[in-house]
């Protein structure tokens, strides 16, 4: 009776060949050390290579500008080479392209991959897609309780409108 039931595999009943998986998204856990980030890094690529040979797109929340600083080159062979949509906060591309300009990281994101989301607080978020730049004000609130998870749930709701074709 106080068995814990086995924990189910991200992918279980997924197939490569099922028409609803459009898109396998990554979110980077933060406060991880440079051992488990970096082993982190490597099993996105490995799953990226997977999902891209199955047809399916990849994505990527970068979630910690101080593993970026860790690991920025491995990130930007990342994103370069096998990442479709990357999601950002303003902190976090900044700190990818090491400029304290936001336009500067939109210009240098534009280059390295093909789909960015990044979100930049009370200002909203910049989608970019090619050359085509959208941005989009921020629903306002009279009170912020807390943020945790904020990120997740925008890429999430993102990706679900992203993948209904919206």
């Amino acid at each position: 009776p106080n068995k814990r039931a086995a924990p189910k595999r991200w992918n279980e009943g997924v197939r490569s060949d099922d028409a609803s998986v459009r898109v396998v998204h990554a979110p980077l856990a933060s406060g991880l050390g440079d051992g488990k980030s970096f082993l982190f890094l490597f099993g996105f690529k490995r799953a990226a290579k997977i999902a891209r040979k199955a047809g399916q797109m990849t994505s990527i929340t970068l979630s910690d500008s101080s593993c970026v600083e860790r690991h920025r080159e491995s990130f930007l062979d990342l994103i370069r080479n096998d990442i479709d949509i990357v999601f950002a906060n303003e902190s976090e591309i900044k700190s990818l392209y090491l400029t304290q300009n936001f336009d500067g990281a939109l210009r240098a994101i534009q280059k390295d991959c093909p789909i960015a989301v990044l979100t930049r607080s009370a200002d909203g978020c910049v989608i970019v897609k090619g050359d085509c730049v959208h941005a989009s004000p921020a629903f306002p609130v009279s009170k912020v309780v807390d943020v945790t998870g904020a990120g997740d749930l925008f890429a999430a709701g993102f990706l679900f409108g992203f993948t209904a074709g919206k």
